[in-house]
């Protein structure tokens, strides 16, 4: 006959080593619920920030953000196929938009020659000024060596 070892009933390590794993997995848990809870908050307060400069961007210098607009227009617009029917009905609003745009242009530049002409003293003006100013300077060197040669001396 052989001899048999009875069973041995060790069910406290098995219950020991499964708490003990089940307080790892809790662990593991609220570490991954606790990071995840920043990771939130924090890219929502970043979210917030970003808003926050873009608002006071728009704010601060909306022209460049129009004329940043009509860049992105215009590029998509360029790359975007026409088709025959676009051109039938509009290329001819085309061509008078760009007509009106070239005689705006050429209208602004010659408003800005004339203005910046009308700022720009004429050079027969600017000569006599300095004429006059070098004709003072002369006067009044002239009048201090004369005052200094007439002056008390002192000896």
């Amino acid at each position: 006959m052989t001899e048999s070892t009875p069973p041995t009933n060790d069910n406290s390590g098995v219950r020991e080593r499964a708490s003990h794993a089940a307080d790892k997995a809790r662990d593991g848990a609220y570490k991954a619920r606790e990071g995840a809870s920043k990771a939130y908050a924090d890219s929502k307060q970043r979210a917030k920030e970003a808003s926050r400069r873009a608002g006071e961007g728009l704010e601060g210098n909306p022209l460049s953000v129009l004329v940043g607009g009509v860049a992105v227009g215009l590029l998509a617009g360029s790359l975007i196929p026409r088709t025959e029917r676009e051109k039938d009905v509009l290329g001819p609003l085309g061509q008078r938009l760009a007509e009106g745009a070239s005689a705006a242009f050429v209208a602004a530049r010659d408003a800005g020659k004339e203005e910046l002409e009308s700022l720009a003293p004429d050079k027969n003006q600017a000569k006599s000024k300095a004429s006059n100013a070098f004709s003072h300077v002369v006067n009044a060197a002239t009048k201090a060596g004369k005052s200094a040669a007439s002056g008390p001396k002192a000896g």
